[in-house]
């Protein structure tokens, strides 16, 4: 997984606590595709017949008066649709130049180059909007560190919640 700096973990986490006040969209409470559709974001989901293997897409405007457009593999669990589109929504935000990003099931982290950083940024913005700190310290410290009730209670994997618990050791 490409390496992100503490700088790095603390732009995406300035970034994210803006959204938030200008939205007053906060999670697990809030809806996700509401928390899209107030950045100009349109959310659908649809069958990926000839790409299954992709979780998810986001598809940048191309003219002014066009809004962005993430599309999510209708067959996929709701907690992987869920966190697609809040890595989806981080390429929307911290990637402007990108015309089109794709989420593969299967991504290859073990490179350096700027497409890994880009997407290990776009992770770390997901589990960073879905997981919020001192919620998931809550959780934690509630249920004795039990990974699998904080997955539950924010409605994502829990390798989401393994990853975030190690990105805020990282940020400390």
């Amino acid at each position: 997984m490409a390496y992100l700096s503490k700088d790095d973990l603390e732009r995406i986490d300035t970034i994210i606590e803006n959204l938030r006040m200008k939205t007053g969209c906060s999670f697990p409470e809030g809806n996700l595709v509401d928390f899209a559709k107030a950045l100009g974001v349109l959310v659908y989901e649809s069958k990926f017949i000839k790409h299954d293997d992709v979780d998810g897409f986001l598809e940048s405007p191309t003219k002014s008066n066009e809004k962005a457009k993430i599309f999510l593999n209708k067959d996929r669990p709701t907690a992987r649709k869920k966190f697609t589109l809040a890595h989806e929504l981080g390429h929307y935000i911290l990637h402007k130049d990108s015309q089109r990003q794709y989420r593969f099931d299967e991504f290859d982290y073990s490179g350096d180059e700027e497409e890994v950083k880009k997407e290990t940024e776009a992770n770390y913005f997901a589990a960073s909007l879905l997981v919020p700190e001192e919620k998931l310290k809550s959780i934690l410290a509630l249920s004795r560190g039990d990974i699998n009730i904080a997955a539950e209670y924010f409605g994502v994997s829990k390798p989401v919640i393994e990853n975030r618990i190690k990105w805020l050791k990282i940020n400390k």
